[in-house]
């Protein structure tokens, strides 16, 4: 009754290595690679690009092929002005917008007044404070 219990343990463990070996094989089959444009639009925004720092990016060579190396600095950095960017500033392009809104003759009083408050509050939020 033992070896029938252990021949059958030995074929389910041997079922469970085939199905394994051939999930493995699978996943590490890839497709060709296809070079594509990231974030293609058919209507690109001109967006005001800042440089932060030169500090914590550098090149670095390895064999004949040459690689950027970004610090761990760098993107410590890059995520806490873009975190304090999100709470206090608004788009160049937005605030043209709602200040287009206040020169528009046919615009409605509330659409003005709504327009101006949060002109109001981006001119404070720029201040520091976080953008409500």
């Amino acid at each position: 009754m033992l070896t029938v219990h252990r021949a059958r343990q030995a074929v389910r463990v041997s079922q469970s290595a085939r199905v394994i070996a051939c999930t493995a094989a699978r996943s590490y089959a890839s497709p060709s690679f296809k070079y594509q444009e990231l974030f293609t639009s058919e209507n690109p925004v001109d967006i005001p690009w800042m440089k932060l720092t030169d500090k914590y990016v550098s090149t670095e060579k390895i064999g004949d092929r040459e690689f950027l190396k970004v610090e761990p600095e760098a993107l410590q950095l890059l995520s806490a002005t873009a975190m304090n960017h999100i709470a206090h500033l608004l788009r160049p392009a937005h605030l043209q917008q709602l200040s287009n809104i206040l020169k528009d003759d046919e615009a409605s009083q509330n659409d003005k007044f709504v327009a101006l408050e949060l002109l109001k509050n981006a001119s404070i939020a720029a201040g520091e404070y976080v953008c409500c």
